[in-house]
């Protein structure tokens, strides 16, 4: 096909496997397959362009869709930084006095922040919002809300329909809630293993990419059951809370901790996964009972008696004079 010609070949050396060479046909398939491989990789440290006397062809050059030849490159080397290729970051390993090679790798960490936006009746205003909250790379993905059976009936289709208008692709998910032996509702049953493994069914099943988000809606433990959902699933995805009960503002939704309980005892599974966006609209907490809004006073002044007194005195003078009450 290409007569007495001879067609170039890339050659690729990593510094780090000084006698691995590759030479693929540099056909447009074969280039781009291999310089997308070897930066994902990071392998390689430098790479230029070689003519060898004896060639063989790939199947995709020999082909007889293809019209004309690829002219032959007169270059015989390029910089690896036009590339954009580098050699990572390693550490020389040593044999130890047993004979044993012995080396180590690490990874800078992922940094924990989240972003916190609090205003009164921001949750009717998702239209406005909704983009702002929801982190851009997330806009075109497939997202899911997940809330419990009383923020279903209080919030959730306004929230959903808010997304929606702010041209958002959010499903609803809904978790059941209890009612305890004092007759407060509760959610505390349902942060298991097994509501854990149904969430991650439905939504699985449902579709999901790298790019999807995890919004919780709900008090303490609807945040942590959708952190430790983003946490795992495609081994991170963003997380956004919407939280809106005391405990959660207070406490749950404003840490990186997510847990689930165990048979064996409490918050015995989880892990450290950042929320990108922390949501506060403090007109929820009209509905709570008054159990509920001190359950998460009390979390604030376990914050306070830590840490300030300025705080703990902003929290205790307005309880004392008035009560629960002035809440």
């Amino acid at each position: 096909m290409f007569g007495n010609r001879v067609r170039p070949h890339i050659v690729l050396t990593g510094e780090r496997f000084p006698q691995n060479v590759t030479k693929q046909c540099i056909c447009k398939p074969n280039m781009q397959g291999i310089m997308q491989r070897a930066e994902r990789h990071q392998l390689v440290t430098r790479a230029s362009l070689a003519a060898p006397e004896s060639v063989r062809q790939c199947r995709r050059c020999t082909s007889s869709r293809r019209s004309k030849p690829i002219p032959t490159h007169t270059m015989s080397s390029f910089n690896s930084s036009v590339l954009g290729l580098a050699q990572p970051l390693r550490t020389k390993g040593v044999i130890d006095e047993n004979n044993v090679y012995v080396n180590n790798f690490s990874r800078a960490a992922r940094p924990l922040e989240s972003d916190v936006l609090i205003k009164n009746g921001i949750l009717s205003e998702l239209k406005e919002y909704g983009r702002e909250i929801i982190p851009a790379r997330c806009h075109d993905a497939s997202n899911y809300l997940v809330t419990d059976s009383i923020c279903d009936e209080l919030y959730a289709e306004k929230v959903v329909l808010g997304f929606r208008a702010a041209g958002l692709n959010v499903r609803k998910l809904v978790v059941p809630v209890m009612t305890d032996k004092s007759g407060e509702t509760s959610t505390e049953p349902s942060k298991t293993r097994e509501v854990f493994d149904q969430l991650v069914d439905e939504i699985i099943g449902s579709g999901i990419n790298k790019n999807s988000c995890i919004i919780s809606l709900g008090g303490g433990v609807v945040n942590n059951i959708c952190g430790v959902l983003a946490a795992n699933l495609y081994r991170g995805i963003t997380l956004v809370h919407l939280t809106t009960t005391t405990m959660g503002a207070f406490d749950a939704a404003i840490d990186f901790k997510q847990g689930i309980n165990h048979p064996l005892g409490k918050n015995l599974l989880g892990t450290y996964w950042p929320a990108s966006t922390i949501v506060i609209d403090p007109t929820t907490f009209r509905t709570l009972s008054q159990r509920h809004l001190l359950n998460g006073i009390a979390e604030a002044l376990k914050h306070g008696f830590c840490q300030s007194r300025e705080l703990t005195d902003l929290i205790v003078k307005p309880l004392a004079q008035h009560g629960a009450g002035k809440l």
